[in-house]
């Protein structure tokens, strides 16, 4: 290296150990890099697999739904036969009616049923 030009006996080799310190510690720098690159590497897939996980969650959920569907759906339809109550022949309804329907005959005047539920909500009145 004398020979070329690179270092030098005179001020005893002090530029060779300089540019070797700098390169031992450009080294820790980069492995710290390293390091920290890995560990986010390593949280990113660790959150991919959660992810995928979670999705393959969803995944069999949905097709368990789906097969409930088709069960319920191509299942022979039987008839409910409505049973009278025998023992109580005083017995009386029940009657259907539809929210809007007692509303309009102003039997409801005010009423905490969300407006957005109010078509779908009936009452069912029977005495016993």
């Amino acid at each position: 290296l004398e020979a070329e030009g690179l270092i030098t006996k005179s001020d005893n080799y002090a530029s060779f150990l300089r540019d070797i310190a700098l390169e031992v510690a450009n080294r820790a720098e980069i492995r710290e890099q390293q390091r920290k690159e890995i560990k986010r590497l390593t949280q990113t897939l660790r959150n991919l697999r959660k992810h995928q996980k979670y999705l393959k969650d969803q995944i069999q959920q949905y097709n368990n739904y789906l097969q409930d569907c088709r069960l319920k759906h191509y299942q022979p339809k039987t008839k409910k036969k409505k049973k009278k109550n025998s023992d109580n022949p005083n017995r009386i309804g029940p009657f259907s009616f539809s929210y809007s329907a007692l509303a309009k005959k102003g039997v409801i005047i005010d009423s905490d049923v969300p407006a957005i539920s109010r078509k779908k909500t009936n009452f069912y009145i029977s005495s016993e």
